[in-house]
């Protein structure tokens, strides 16, 4: 299974695979295909999600945690064994500033920066700690969050969490998209 497919800057695809195999699959503009996996020493082979970030790396959110990609080796990863209570991270983004936001399926959304990381959750006005899309909109000063219950935009400058004032539903999917993919 695919979870999720990106083009990077570069016009490499990255295939998310949801297999015990396969892993991370990127496909250059020939067509030559690598597979990054557990032996690369990323967390783990079901790929949920990715997005490149500003340097060219690519930020990888996996059912065991986070890892970072730059060029062909995982630079840097995030498991429970650094403290994280929730390794399923179902959305990942680039912060303005370079922070990494995770999204997970049931403890809100780790920050990560300089080697450690914060956790954003119900009592910092989440509606729910499930996360299912994080989205970066420079244009805003926004961060826009989906979750179970609810639509909200975090203000990086300020960091405050604040809901929509309007309510999707539970379980539904936004899809946020970019004019210019």
């Amino acid at each position: 299974r695919i979870r999720c497919i990106m083009k990077d800057s570069r016009g490499n695809l990255w295939f998310s695979t949801f297999s015990s195999t396969h892993g991370l699959v990127r496909m250059d503009r020939s067509g030559e295909m690598r597979e990054f996996t557990v032996y690369d020493e990323l967390p783990s082979n079901d790929i949920r999600c990715t997005c490149e970030a500003e340097d060219g790396s690519v930020i990888v959110g996996t059912n065991n945690g986070l890892a970072v990609i730059r060029g062909e080796s995982v630079e840097r990863g995030y498991t429970a064994k650094n403290g994280m209570r929730n390794t399923v991270i179902l959305t990942v983004c680039e912060g303005k500033n370079g922070e990494i936001l995770a999204g997970t399926d049931g403890d809100g959304i780790y920050v990560f920066q300089n080697n450690t990381f914060q956790r954003i959750g119900m009592d910092e006005g989440l509606g729910s700690d499930v996360i299912m899309r994080i989205k970066r909109d420079d244009q805003r000063d926004i961060i826009w969050v989906t979750g179970n219950f609810g639509f909200y935009r975090h203000r990086e400058s300020t960091r405050s969490m604040r809901p929509m004032s309007w309510r999707i539903g539970s379980n539904t999917t936004v899809c946020m998209t970019d004019p210019t993919d």
